[in-house]
């Protein structure tokens, strides 16, 4: 009796509909019919799942798909980032090119947690919304996403080795240009003023002058 007037709640509040992908712990599926006495869902991995509606009724329902849009979060540990707004900005870049995300609102890169002292190790929130609210659209939107984010960082760290090996480089030509051209000169000079000073004590110095 009690799934019975369970059941005839749900058909007239419409909580949720045939078609929606709801989750009631542990059961998580699509709704294929809505029974007097029981939900039928179908889950991800193509099993049937046969619920009393009195439980339904009672116990706290999630329903994805109650909205045309969703939210979805990644939590990213980085290393070393001495320009975290830059970092911050590739990253969300980088989520804003995928096929999918929404502009509106905008993907976000928040940080959660600073790690310990010293560590050097940054947590971020990767938060960005799709008009798809469904389980497969959202695992599809997780392999985009996070295939973005590692082609930006892979990138970025290329980018700030190059950065390194030109300041190398430059630091090589100032050293060449600073130090070691003026010792070539200042020996050259010495060398002149020595076969000078010396050239009738030692006459094959005249050769060298």
């Amino acid at each position: 009796m009690q799934n019975f007037l369970a059941g005839l709640l749900l058909l007239w509040a419409e909580p949720f509909r045939v078609g929606d992908e709801i989750k009631l712990d542990p059961y998580e599926g699509t709704v294929e019919e809505i029974q007097a006495r029981a939900t039928i869902i179908k889950t991800y991995d193509q099993r049937r799942v046969v619920i009393p509606n009195a439980d339904l009724f009672t116990h706290s329902v999630i329903v994805n798909t109650a909205f045309d849009i969703r939210r979805w979060e990644h939590d990213l540990t980085v290393k070393g980032a001495e320009n975290f707004e830059e970092l911050r900005s590739v990253i969300i870049n980088g989520v804003k090119r995928v096929a999918g995300v929404l502009s509106d609102p905008s993907p976000e890169a928040l940080l959660v947690d600073l790690g310990d002292p010293g560590s050097n190790i940054l947590k971020l929130r990767i938060l960005w919304w799709t008009k798809s609210p469904r389980q497969h659209e959202m695992l599809t939107s997780y392999d985009s996403v996070l295939t973005a984010i590692r082609q930006a960082l892979s990138r970025y760290e290329a980018g700030g080795r190059r950065d390194q090996g030109r300041g190398t480089s430059i630091l090589a030509q100032l050293t060449a240009v600073l130090i070691v051209r003026p010792c070539l000169t200042f020996a050259r000079r010495m060398c002149a003023l020595l076969c000078f000073r010396f050239r009738h004590d030692f006459p094959f110095l005249s050769c060298l002058m």
